[in-house]
This record gives structure tokens, C-alpha cells and sequence, in this order.
């Protein structure tokens, strides 16, 4: 879902299809780490609970190869928001920072966590949009699902 958020944000600003597939594939990446990170953070914990969602928990993969995911996950999703364009690593950050509480517990009340949950889709809505070098507060920062029911552009669509 926050893939689809970031690339209809993209499309939205105007980024071609080839734009608007690399701003998803930043997101892919940074939802991957961000998923492992979860996972490895609290795989002990959910272990002990019962909680047998997280792979790590479970055994199906090792907290090494969670590590990995993580690295490769972040890592590429940085470099190629920097070499798109190095304001996307201010919303990355707080991507990391939200995950990071959320695996750690400080978020883990229910208002907390659905306030961080959709801080967490406002960021990569930003991530979308520092994609495509705009970001106009005001009518465009909506839904950005919803911009795909409509044009864009005169003639595409």
C-alpha cells in the first residue's frame, strides 16, 4: 500500500511511468527494511508471545538474514532518494524513526500508533512528491490514491 501512496503521489506531481516506478521502487525497498527492522527488533518478544507472523520468530529465516534485509532494504532506498533528490532522506528519516518506535514499543498505545500510522503514509506521500521535485501544500496533498480516478495532464488518462 505506502508503494502505491508514494508512486500515485508521484503520478500526481507529473512523474512519468518510468518516475513514477522508480519513486514505488524507493518505497518497495524502504517497506522492506522498515518490515524487517520491525521483525528483528522484537523477534525475541514475539516469540515469547506467541506471535508467530514475525519469520524471524518463527525460524523460517535466520536475525542475520534480517539484518540483511534491512541494510539492503534502507540502504537502497537512501541511495537512490539521495541521487534522486537528497530532501526524500528527511521523510526516510522519520519512515525509520516511526518503525523504530513502533518495534520498540514507544508507540504501542492505541492512539500513538494510529497517529504514527498515518505519519507514516504522509511521509511517503512526501517521498512522492520530493520524487518529482514538487510539493504543493494545499489541494494537492490529499489522498493520492484518489488522484488516480482523475487526469492529470490534458489527454493522459
Amino acid at each position: 500500500m505506502l508503494t502505491l501512496v508514494t508512486g500515485s503521489t508521484a503520478y500526481r506531481f507529473g512523474g512519468s511511468s518510468k518516475e513514477v516506478s522508480l519513486a514505488g521502487l524507493i518505497a518497495a525497498f524502504l517497506v522492506l527494511g522498515g518490515f524487517y527492522l520491525d521483525h528483528l527488533v522484537d523477534w525475541k518478544k514475539d516469540r515469547t508471545a506467541g506471535k508467530m507472523l514475525n519469520p524471524i520468530a518463527r525460524g523460517k529465516i535466520s536475525p542475520g538474514l534480517g539484518l540483511t534485509f534491512v541494510i539492503v532494504g534502507t540502504g537502497t532506498s537512501a541511495v537512490l532518494g539521495f541521487l534522486t533528490n537528497p530532501l526524500i532522506l528527511l521523510p526516510w528519516y522519520g519512515v525509520i524513526l516511526l518503525v523504530g518506535g513502533l518495534a520498540i514499543g514507544i508507540l504501542d498505545t492505541p492512539i500513538l500508533r494510529a497517529v504514527s500510522l498515518g505519519a507514516l503514509q504522509g511521509l511517503y506521500v512526501l517521498i512522492g512528491g520530493l520524487f518529482c521535485r514538487q510539493f504543493r501544500m494545499g489541494s494537492d496533498l490529499h489522498c493520492p490514491v484518489f488522484t488516480l480516478c482523475y487526469d492529470r495532464r490534458e489527454g493522459d488518462g
